[in-house]
């Protein structure tokens, strides 16, 4: 636990003084769920939890927070345990940094044990929980991909390398509220620069209009929109709504070209529960190119009070080389209203752009991040391939897709990730184990042979001398003279 810190912020956060809780150089990432991070080596990338904002917590008081993060740091490579923070009260953010650093002895290759990042709150009972891992690569990604963590590292690699952002695909509102009876809309987008038909298909205990749908992208119309509408049932409760986004040329079981977004309707009688502050959002979360071009972004900043509010919105790119077409603007967003801006970035040749969207209100300060990737199924398989011995197949593929049309070779993409799990496979794999010799079973066995054997030895050994003698005394005569 940093105690130094833990003193700072209980005596700053009273005051309404903005902190940032840790001075160091870092790239810096929202808490997302399913946050798969591959870092070249001797690097630091963090991820800061806001309070009370992160909490989910709208209400004025005071509270006691933990931010905790497990396994420790020599498994999970985080700077943190524990953090305790008091006394946050309404309009009063503290930013808990929790690093992770490759740095050290971490090879290429080398994964962390997945992390889990809790947040608690004392007196409310609060929880919540963020998902992910770490590898070491000279290739650097970041991929959300949510769902139950894996086991160890090995599944971090394997979340990294099994989640191709070809395309884009979100839900405007994961949670939707309706009164029973009534009729509920989930607004669901997809977003791809590659000339793409998409089939969607819907799962629910509740009645979907469309059950399924279909949409083409294109690099010319990149964002497609659809609405989908759910009956609400008779009787208040929460159903959950399932959506299910693949291009209709992504192969039978192909995880990396097929996306899951699952929404929650919740029926019932009362109003939506209130909220307080604002929000950000900037969409799509991932996206990737084939080469450097404009990709469209949409930051939405949402005003949950009941006056109006004063933004002051930035945005930034890094690695520096990549440009974005808005840098930011102060605007006026009346009572419970939003403002959507649609801006373009344009990234350079590093293969991998981090575009952070901040909008700042008084003490107040939020943000939220879009990772942009320059042909990622080529970084990829890259990546899948690093320390393997056999990389022919590797060879022949990046020569047909460097002539390929955008996101026409997914099924040879396919079959070359599981070439390529193969090699790995089989590069790994343990010699057959031997077992161990019995010293006293070989002694005895060798001794009841010799003393079988040497009898027979013995035998052999006169017979062979009484037939020299013979052939010696037979090869001393001479022509014509007999012995008596």
């Amino acid at each position: 636990m940093r105690a130094g810190f833990l003193l700072l912020v209980a005596g700053m956060l009273l005051s309404g003084i903005l902190l940032t809780g840790s001075a160091r150089a870092a790239s810096q990432i929202a808490p997302k769920d399913g946050l798969w991070l591959s870092l070249p080596p001797d690097s630091v990338r963090c991820i800061v939890i806001r309070l009370p904002w992160d909490s989910g917590i709208r209400e004025p008081g005071d509270y006691v927070f933990s931010v905790e993060c497990s396994p420790g740091p020599a498994e999970s490579w985080a700077d943190l345990s524990e953090q305790i923070v008091r006394e946050v009260k309404k309009n009063n953010t503290a930013e808990i940094p929790v690093c992770f650093s490759t740095a050290g002895n971490k090879p290429v290759g080398n994964c962390s044990e997945p992390y889990t990042i809790t947040l608690s709150e004392r007196y409310t009972g609060l929880r919540k929980e963020w998902h992910g891992g770490i590898c070491v690569s000279e290739r650097g990604d970041i991929d959300i991909v949510k769902g139950d963590p894996p086991a160890s590292g090995e599944g971090i690699r394997e979340k990294l390398n099994e989640n191709a952002d070809i395309f884009a695909a979100w839900l405007e509102e994961e949670t939707v509220y309706a009164e029973p009876e009534s009729e509920a809309v989930f607004n669901l987008s997809v977003q791809s620069y590659a000339a793409l038909d998409f089939i969607i298909l819907t799962q629910s205990d509740l009645a979907i209009v469309p059950g399924q749908a279909r949409l083409s992208t294109s690099e010319e119309s990149p964002h497609q929109y659809m609405a989908f509408s759910v009956a609400a049932p008779e009787n208040p409760g929460t159903h959950e709504v399932t959506f299910r986004v693949s291009p209709e040329s992504c192969p039978a079981g192909g995880s990396y070209c097929t996306k899951f977004l699952r929404g929650t309707l919740a029926a019932t009688d009362d109003s939506p529960p209130e909220e307080s502050g604002f929000r950000v959002t900037l969409t799509p979360e991932n996206i990737d190119v084939r080469e450097p071009r404009e990709v469209l972004l949409t930051l939405r900043v949402k005003n949950l009070e009941a006056e109006p509010l004063t933004f002051t919105s930035t945005v930034s790119v890094d690695p520096g080389d990549g440009r974005a077409g808005f840098t930011g603007e102060t605007t006026e967003i009346g009572p419970y209203s939003s403002r959507t801006k649609l801006f373009t970035v344009l990234p350079g040749d590093s293969g991998l752009y981090e575009v952070t969207a901040t909008a700042a209100s008084g003490y107040a300060r939020l943000s939220a991040t879009s990772f942009i990737t320059v042909d990622e199924l080529r970084t990829d398989a890259l990546r899948q391939a690093e320390g393997l011995e056999d990389t022919s197949g590797l060879d022949a593929w990046l020569a047909t897709h460097a002539d390929a049309e955008y996101g026409s070779d997914l099924k040879e993409y396919g079959d070359l990730k599981e070439s390529l799990a193969a090699s790995r496979e089989e590069q790994e794999r343990p010699p057959p184990a031997v077992p161990p010799a019995d010293p006293n079973q070989d002694d005895d066995d060798t001794q009841g042979i010799g003393w079988l054997l040497l009898p027979m030895i013995i035998a052999v050994g006169g017979l062979v001398a009484a037939v020299l003698f013979l052939r010696s005394r037979g090869s001393g005569r001479e022509e014509g003279q007999e012995y008596y």
